[in-house]
C-alpha cells in the first residue's frame, strides 16, 4: 500500500492509502447530508467517491486545489471535515467493527482494528490545512498517521 498527498495551496501532508480513501469516502458521506448542495459540491462528491473505490497506489486526490476556488468553498468543506471528525471523536472503538472500516467497498478491506486517534489525524490534517494553520510545506510533508500514537 502507498501513500498519497493530501495537499492545498502549497501544503499538506501524504496519508496512507488506505487512510485516504476512507477520509475520502467520510467526506462524501457527510457531504451528502448537506441540504440544497450546490452543484459544485455535487461534482466533488462523486470526486471523493472515485477515490473511495478506485484502488491504485500513490495515485490518490481530494481534487481542493482545483475545486475550492473560493472562501465559501473552503469554508463549505472546512465545516464539513470538522463535522467528520466531531462523529468520528464521538464513537467508541474499535472503529473497524462498529461504524466504519470494511463497509464502504474499499478495494483493500483493513485488516484488524483502527485505532481512533490514527484516523482524527487525517481529519485534523485537513482542518489545519483548510484553516491555513498547517505549517509544513509539500516539500518536508509528514507521512500520517503516525502509528506510534494509539
Amino acid at each position: 500500500m502507498g501513500t498519497s498527498l493530501v495537499e492545498f495551496k502549497g501544503k499538506g501532508f501524504w496519508l496512507n492509502d488506505s487512510h485516504f480513501e476512507l477520509l475520502a469516502h467520510l467526506l462524501s458521506r457527510e457531504a451528502e447530508n448537506v441540504l440544497q448542495r450546490p452543484d459544485w459540491l455535487d461534482g466533488l462528491i462523486k470526486q471523493w467517491v472515485i477515490q473511495t473505490v478506485m484502488g491504485g497506489t500513490g495515485c490518490h486526490t481530494l481534487s481542493l486545489d482545483g475545486i475550492l476556488t473560493s472562501e465559501d468553498k473552503v469554508l463549505c468543506v472546512l465545516a464539513i471535515a470538522r463535522k467528520v471528525r466531531e462523529n468520528i471523536a464521538q464513537r467508541k472503538e474499535p472503529l473497524s467493527s462498529e461504524y466504519i472500516v470494511n463497509r464502504f467497498g474499499q478495494h483493500m478491506p483493513f485488516v484488524g482494528d483502527v485505532p481512533k486517534s490514527w484516523v482524527l489525524q487525517g481529519i485534523d490534517g485537513l482542518v489545519k490545512l483548510l484553516s491555513g494553520e498547517y505549517e509544513h510545506v509539500i516539500d518536508n510533508a509528514p507521512y500520517l498517521p503516525n502509528i506510534d500514537d494509539k
